[in-house]
């Protein structure tokens, strides 16, 4: 076997336990959250978040929301350690499904590196966070 093979490989593997290592880190984590029984409700009726295409994605991807009712809502992708990467300006939200395409670029339009990554929205009274992993 070729040494760029083999560079390769023992590239993705790195890569792939890098990727489960922050999952199984970040999911641990989003488990201990402590949200308020009143708030936690709040979110289940007023907001569903999801992850379109594949997940890990390597180029774009979407991220669907919807709204139960209308409100002002804020999306960002951060890190696991909640550094901001990518923030979309606050907007009014109808009632229904949204759609919200990332393109794995930061605030100034730099790629970002592979890894695990935290989509959020917020809005006044609740807030959702999904997992969304990264491979370039």
């Amino acid at each position: 076997m070729k040494k760029e093979n083999i560079k390769l490989i023992k590239h993705n593997a790195t890569v792939f336990l890098l990727v489960f290592f922050i999952t199984t880190l970040t999911s641990a984590a989003l488990a201990s959250e402590k949200f308020d029984a009143a708030d936690e409700t709040d979110n289940i009726e007023q907001i569903e978040l999801t992850i379109q295409k594949s997940n890990p994605f390597d180029s774009d991807t979407e991220i669907i929301i919807e709204i139960k009712d209308k409100c002002r809502a804020s999306f960002s992708v951060c890190t696991p350690l909640d550094a901001v990467v990518r923030q979309w300006a606050s907007r009014d939200m109808k009632p229904g499904k949204h759609i919200i395409k990332w393109d794995g670029r930061d605030n100034a339009g730099r790629l970002v590196a592979s890894g695990v990554y935290l989509v959020k929205i917020q809005t006044q009274h609740c807030h959702r966070t999904e997992m969304l992993a990264l491979l370039q």
